[in-house]
């Protein structure tokens, strides 16, 4: 059930504490992610050697093995990749000294927007990979 109230509030301006503590929050959320896709990363990157190394033995002459060794490769290199831009995103690199309140909510918002950018091509070296993981799967499976 939604209830609905009507209440009536003097609203001010929003002060500079509760904008910086809103920007370190999605900070913070934005940094769990990040160590969310680095150890998924993890966990994929040697899962695409076990299973490399378990279906080679199967495929080791055929033209199949050969499209899964690629493929597996070029899989392992994007977990990589998502694992170093996860790293990359949560790393403080600008320094930046406080003049005034507005600047420094001004630099902290491009640092987020920075980390976001990263943290997007991360998640998206991560899907890349699993997709060629399940494609060499599947593969795997019909080639059987």
């Amino acid at each position: 059930m939604i209830k609905v109230v009507w209440e009536k509030h003097d609203d001010g301006l929003v002060s500079f504490e509760v904008v910086r503590e809103s920007i370190e929050r999605s900070r913070d959320r934005l940094r769990v992610l990040a160590n969310m896709v680095l150890t998924t990363s993890g966990l994929l990157l040697s899962a695409c050697f076990a299973f490399l190394v378990l279906l080679l033995d199967k495929f080791a002459s055929s033209g199949v093995g050969t499209v899964l060794r690629i493929t597996f490769v070029l899989s392992a290199l994007c977990f990589l990749l998502a694992a170093v831009f996860s790293i990359v995103s949560s790393l403080l690199h600008a320094r930046f000294t406080i003049l005034t309140e507005l600047k420094f909510i001004d630099d902290l918002l491009k640092l987020i927007q920075r980390e976001v950018r990263l943290f997007t091509v991360a998640f998206f070296f991560m899907l890349v990979g699993l997709v060629g993981v399940f494609f060499s799967i599947v593969c795997a499976a019909l080639a059987l």
